[in-house]
């Protein structure tokens, strides 16, 4: 495959080699989820031997199903709503166990950073649906065009600079909701 060379105009100091257009399935294994285990129960919390937790698609902690007493995935790994509400990747910490078509995105190696992967992945156009209800298989996952610098520090800086950017959104959402809540109550 021919690899489209970049070079971005907006970089940290220090680095200025040139980045490569590649696939997603050239950097990343792509997974899907299938049933839920029969070992599960249906909880928002841990339950003794039920510690592992079971995500559908859904965003951030929506996406939680249930707990179970095995899990499939065992590395730090994103996942990808792939059908309904599509995208929105999630950094997910290992022991977990995807279900209903929640794509998992794993790097095939240390040279790549989860973080940068996450980002890469989430500015990713998933408009071009034509079905009723919009959905995304296994290959066209795969075949995401992410735009990635050779150079793994570079790829950890970023990833690590927006990480801290979708924390202080977060933070900022959390106190928007509280705000909201006191100007309901009564008086």
């Amino acid at each position: 495959m021919e690899k489209n060379i970049l070079k971005p105009s907006l970089r940290f100091k220090g680095f200025t080699d040139t980045w490569e257009q590649r696939k997603l399935g050239d950097v990343c294994d792509v997974l899907t989820g299938g049933e839920a285990p029969n070992d599960c129960i249906r909880t928002m919390s841990p339950q003794g031997e039920y510690k592992y937790p079971i995500f559908s698609n859904g965003l951030g902690m929506n996406a939680l199903w249930g707990f179970s007493k095995t899990y499939i995935v065992s590395v730090p790994a994103i996942t990808f709503s792939s059908i309904g509400t599509l995208g929105y990747p999630e950094l997910r910490n290992p022991y977990f166990t995807p279900i209903i078509r929640l794509k998992v995105i794993i790097p095939k190696d240390s040279s790549y950073d989860i973080g940068f992967v996450k980002n890469a992945v989430s500015l990713s156009d998933f408009s071009n649906n034509a079905s009723g209800i919009p959905n995304i298989n296994a290959k066209a996952v795969k075949d995401i065009e992410l735009k990635i610098s050779k150079n793994s520090d570079e790829q950890k800086m970023i990833g690590n600079l927006f990480n801290q950017v979708d924390s202080l959104i977060t933070l900022h959402q959390r106190k928007y909701e509280k705000l909201q809540n006191i100007k309901k109550a009564p008086a």
